[in-house]
């Protein structure tokens, strides 16, 4: 008996290996194949820039790695930790914004469709309608007799007398020059007409003079980082030269406002972690053309950013305001908004005229803000038909919000002080929500009914419960026939009823509004989290589980004692 024993187990293991490398290669496939997922956004590498920054994307709750199978010979179930596991920081472990076709995924980072990026030295990559396209980095040709590669550079630079004398920490290329914490005080006299990129980034720069780019007309990106660039030594027209700017970076620095005179051209401006402390009406004027503005981190409030401000910036669609000082929603949005960002605000209420004039927005992101669910209006956003993603994590609400809008795909509610998900909350969405994180909330058994998941049912694919209070599983998770990835680890469920996650079969009396085609079709579950629980896996049915594909995506170990 011992040695059948014995032998049946290695054939689980085998199995699941077998199983778990092919699932793995088939997610993998499938996760490339899909960009719903966006976070924040940085600038790529290596002087390679594209209009719109390719963004940083935290880790990943669907993120799949191989999985290595784990087999408790004295309970006979199995584990597996995978890269779902390991929840250090609260909000990193989650990818909470869903993005845009076109998207591209690559090392770890969500890409705009036409974004350009440098992925490796001598490595050019560009996203093109979800697929990304690398080759080796092409060099301009040189207008000097002599060049040299210097160290960790692809292309090679002028080394003869005829190359404009730069300072020492200094390196140029045909259209570049790059002066990385060269420990420069000024802006170096440059002459070069053919000059589109300038990197200032690190040094100790506390000017901007009138003719500061009067040699360099043609810039379209300036990187101004991390100086000690002031308000008063910017000249009032230090940048009107510059007819083909596009993108100017000034975070960090110690400006009180935004600089006069910007050209029209601009297409992005981050002006990031500063002392700005107003924007009047004039402060961005002419800037018909920029698409991107960044302002987080400075001192700018309702009562100093004038409503009509954003009034000139008719292509805006891109607005970052995190780490300020607003109390409520900034009025006066530009109506070509897709995407605002207020974390870190103190944000108490969203009335229900803040988006009237923004019908293309798509993303809002109030994290961390301290709102509550009875400030939020009805109309607040219920008639949004573009918006598709809510985060309103680390807030006050204790409830699922209501009137939530029609169009919603992606909720995020971690760490609120949740309590229930009110019955048919999701009912009116259209075409259904398919990504809810409640996790690090207070839910418990009696905050949850069958109808509090109704609307969601045919369309869920993520649903994180875990760091809650229940004590059983929900009802409803076996309606979800789209569920992909469930999390119930650490709360403090005892048990795992038959067909409380896999149905065997429907009943007349199931709650649920599924069609004929979607009763019969199989689960999807691919991965389901029970980990630190009170489960005696001893004590589990062999039905619990039976509707996903392998034991190994069922995460049981370690359970808690009490």
């Amino acid at each position: 008996m011992q040695a059948t024993s014995v032998v049946y187990y290695f054939l689980l293991v085998s199995l699941c290996i077998d199983f778990s490398q092919n699932e793995t290669s088939a997610l993998l496939g499938r996760q490339r194949r899909r960009t719903r997922y966006r976070g924040l956004r940085r600038s790529s590498s290596a002087g390679h820039r594209s209009s719109r920054q390719p963004r940083m994307k935290l880790p990943a709750p669907i993120a799949v790695v191989p999985s290595i199978p784990l087999i408790n010979i004295d309970d006979g179930v199995m584990g597996v930790f995978d890269s779902l596991i390991g929840l250090g920081g609260h909000e990193s472990s989650y990818s909470v914004l869903p993005g845009k076709k076109g998207q591209c995924t690559a090392n770890g980072m969500i890409m705009y469709d036409k974004a350009v990026w440098s992925p490796k030295p001598c490595i050019t990559c560009l996203c093109s309608k979800g697929e990304v396209l690398c080759d080796t980095t092409m060099c301009h040709p040189l207008k000097c007799p002599n060049t040299i590669i210097p160290a960790g550079e692809c292309c090679p630079v002028c080394s003869d007398t005829e190359a404009p004398p730069l300072p020492s920490g200094c390196s140029t290329s045909d259209t570049t020059v790059s002066c990385i914490n060269a420990k420069l005080t000024q802006i170096p006299p440059i002459s070069d007409p053919d000059l589109t990129s300038l990197d200032l980034t690190g040094n100790s720069i506390t000017t901007i003079a009138d003719e500061a780019f009067n040699g360099i007309p043609n810039l379209e990106w300036i990187d101004l980082s991390k100086n000690n660039i002031t308000s008063p030594g910017i000249g009032p027209q230090a940048f009107k030269i510059l007819k083909k700017l596009k993108r100017l970076y000034l975070d960090g620095n110690m400006l009180v406002h935004i600089p006069s005179e910007l050209p029209s051209t601009l297409e992005e401006i981050k002006i990031n972690d500063n002392h700005l402390h107003a924007i009047d009406e004039d402060g961005l004027q002419d800037l018909k053309n920029l698409v991107t503005l960044e302002l987080e981190g400075n001192k700018l409030s309702e009562a100093n950013v004038s409503p009509l401000a954003f009034y000139p910036l008719k292509s805006l669609s891109y607005l970052r305001l995190g780490r300020n000082k607003f109390r409520i929603i900034p009025q006066g949005l530009p109506a070509t908004l897709e995407e605002l960002y207020l974390e870190n605000n103190q944000i108490e209420e969203v009335s229900e005229i803040c988006f009237n004039h923004t019908r293309n927005i798509n993303v809002i992101v109030l994290k961390h803000n301290k709102l509550e669910e009875h400030r939020i209006a009805p109309l607040a956003w219920i008639n949004q038909e573009n918006l598709e993603s809510i985060d309103l994590s680390y807030n006050k609400l204790y409830h699922v919000p209501s009137y939530l809008p029609k169009s919603l795909l992606h909720l995020i509610l971690i760490g609120n002080q949740i309590e229930r998900i009110p019955g048919y909350v999701f009912g009116h969405m259209k075409p259904g929500l398919e990504y809810l994180y409640l996790s690090f909330n207070k839910l418990t058994d009696d905050g949850i009914d069958p109808v509090s998941f109704f609307g969601a049912y045919h369309s869920l694919r993520e649903l994180f419960l875990d760091h809650n209070e229940l004590k059983s599983v929900p009802f409803g998770i076996d309606e979800m026939r789209k569920l992909r990835f469930l999390r119930l680890n650490n709360n403090k469920i005892r048990t795992v009823p038959p067909e409380r996650i896999c149905r065997t079969h429907t009943s007349d009396d199931d709650v649920h509004e599924n069609s004929d085609e979607e009763e019969n079709e199989e689960s999807r579950l691919e991965h389901v989290h029970l980990e630190n629980n009170y489960i005696n896996t001893r004590q589990l049915s062999p039905h619990a589980f039976s509707c996903i594909r392998s034991y190994c995506s069922v995460v049981l170990k370690p359970q808690k004692i009490k």
